[in-house]
C-alpha cells in the first residue's frame, strides 16, 4: 500500500477563542431587549416637587421603534 503525505496542523488556542467568538457574539446580540424602567422626580424651575404629572418619552433615532 502506498504512503500518503497527509500533515496535520494543530489547532492553536487563538483559533479556538475565535471559533468560539463567532459563536457566542452573535447569540449575544439577539438577547439584547427593548425595556427598562425609569423613576425620578419631576421639579419645576423653583426646584418644588411636581406630583401628578405624566412624562413622555420621545425616542432620539427615527430608525428605531418601541413596542
Amino acid at each position: 500500500m502506498p504512503e500518503t503525505n497527509v500533515r496535520t496542523t494543530p489547532i492553536s488556542l487563538a483559533t479556538i477563542v475565535f471559533a468560539v467568538a463567532l459563536w457566542v457574539i452573535p447569540a449575544a446580540t439577539f438577547a439584547q431587549t427593548v425595556s427598562g424602567t425609569m423613576q425620578g422626580t419631576v421639579i419645576d424651575t423653583n426646584g418644588a416637587v411636581l406630583s401628578g404629572v405624566t412624562v413622555t418619552i420621545k425616542i432620539a433615532r427615527p430608525d428605531r421603534s418601541v413596542p
